[in-house]
């Protein structure tokens, strides 16, 4: 059984195909880029969550720990932070008073919140991103296209020149054959 939950364990190795597939089409890099660009919006808002946890974690102690004996520590009431700031909610630490019960479902809002800023701001950071690279896309069309007008120009350019040497050509004929009528006519 261990030996067959072994063998089945190696089909995991399977997964490494996304690397394979990761440097050929690079569908992790926009990630990494938005994670890169905006890590100070992200920093400070997992500085925020950290002191959220904080303040709410101490006035649970503060509000229960006289009536609740779960809510023992300061570091009690911080996993029961977490639970309600992450909306998890197991229920091994709930609490009883009136008042714990109110700072629990502030917590728990402030925790959907909380948890819709780095949302937010990962989705801004993908706009900025694929605009950016919309008007790359815009400005190595434009380039292509002022490219061939120059291609274009100079072939007009040359053509110009060589109906300009064809009329001096035409003209210069054109001026000798004008006396030599005259003088056949007269």
């Amino acid at each position: 059984s261990n030996v067959f939950r072994g063998v089945v364990s190696l089909r995991l190795l399977r997964l490494f195909t996304l690397f394979r597939l990761e440097r050929r089409h690079k569908f992790f890099s926009p990630i990494l880029i938005v994670i890169s660009n905006k890590r100070t919006e992200l920093g400070a808002t997992l500085g925020i969550a950290g002191l959220l946890l904080l303040i709410s974690s101490t006035l649970m102690y503060y509000v229960e720990s006289a009536v609740n004996p779960k809510f023992n520590s300061i570091l009690a009431s911080m996993w029961w932070g977490t639970e309600t700031l992450t909306t998890v909610g197991y229920g091994d630490i709930i609490p009883e008073t009136p008042g714990g019960k109110a700072l629990g479902s502030v917590v728990a809002f402030a925790g959907v919140g909380l948890f819709g800023l780095p949302a937010g701001i990962i989705s801004s950071g993908f706009s900025e991103i694929f605009s950016k690279g919309h008007d790359q896309c815009k400005c190595q069309q434009l380039e292509a296209d002022v490219a061939r007008l120059v291609t274009l120009q100079k072939d007009v350019l040359a053509e110009l020149q060589g109906l300009r040497s064809q009329v001096a050509a035409l003209q210069h004929v054109a001026s000798e054959e004008k006396p030599g009528k005259r003088s056949s006519h007269g």
